[in-house]
């Protein structure tokens, strides 16, 4: 790790900072609470995503679905019209 770490002056940092952060159990402990705090955050953003996607297609869903119904209810006028003209075309 050291190797690495001596090409790349990020991976240094970092590793200075985990050696940092290793000798004081406080301070571990901290830094350990606030990640498992932003991952659980982190989490949570993407239920929240996930569920508003769902809620999302639900709602196109019955958006569609009562687009198809009206559709069909025009569909069945239009044929009742057809048949009238129909009718009304043979009685003349």
């Amino acid at each position: 790790m050291e190797a690495v770490a001596q090409r790349d002056p990020l991976i240094k940092k970092a590793v200075a900072r985990l050696i940092e952060l290793s000798a004081d159990e406080k301070t571990r402990l901290l830094y350990e609470a606030r990640e498992k705090e932003r991952m659980d955050m982190e989490s949570r953003e993407d239920s929240a995503r996930t569920e508003g996607a769902e809620q999302e297609r639900a709602i196109w869903q019955c958006v569609v679905a009562d687009k198809d119904s009206r559709i069909a209810e025009l569909e069945a006028q239009l044929m009742k019209l057809k048949k009238q003209i129909a009718t009304q075309a043979r009685q003349s």
